[in-house]
């Protein structure tokens, strides 16, 4: 389709970013709501899902990423746009990690909040690093941050109560 085809289905630039992130919005939920702990471990199924977004789609789609990011800074349509896929991953790993919480997989006092924040922070690297360096080993990058998830799943715990407290 020519660029100024494209222009007849969207009114501007931003529509068609716009479209493109509800996209992928929708595409995100519905993988969430494939989640089946009776399927298997929830943490392998989070990491089949990561894979599918992080290592298998072409590396312009993390370079679109990090321009749409840039954008959001200064735009607050955009930012907004960001925020919407944000509340979807973060609803659908709630629910995973609640039911590996309640399966055993994880720590029943797994700090929920600190594990998510890692996560976020680790996906977006994977994103910037990918979109800025074409020599990354995504296959690589992806089983290291795989291996630190399962790791911090491990490490960052609530407090113990403290039983000479009252």
């Amino acid at each position: 389709m020519s660029p100024g085809n494209l222009y007849r289905y969207f009114a501007s630039k931003d529509a068609i970013i716009a479209g493109m992130a509800e996209r992928d919005r929708a595409q995100i939920a519905a993988d969430f709501t494939d989640l089946d702990p009776a399927r298997g471990a929830v943490l392998d199924q989070l990491e089949a899902l990561g894979r599918r977004h992080m290592t298998q789609k072409p590396r312009e789609k993390a370079v679109i990423a990090l321009q749409i990011w840039a954008e959001a800074a200064r735009n607050p349509a955009m930012a907004s746009m960001c925020a919407d896929i944000d509340e979807t991953v973060i609803g659908g790993l709630v629910a995973a990690i609640a039911g590996a919480k309640a399966s055993g997989e994880l720590p029943a006092n797994l700090d929920d909040a600190r594990f998510l924040q890692a996560i976020f922070m680790m996906a977006d690297g994977f994103f910037c690093r990918r979109a800025v360096d074409p020599q990354f080993d995504a296959a690589a990058g992806a089983e290291t941050l795989f291996a630190a998830m399962r790791g911090l799943a491990q490490v960052l715990l609530l407090p113990e109560p403290d039983e000479a407290r009252p």
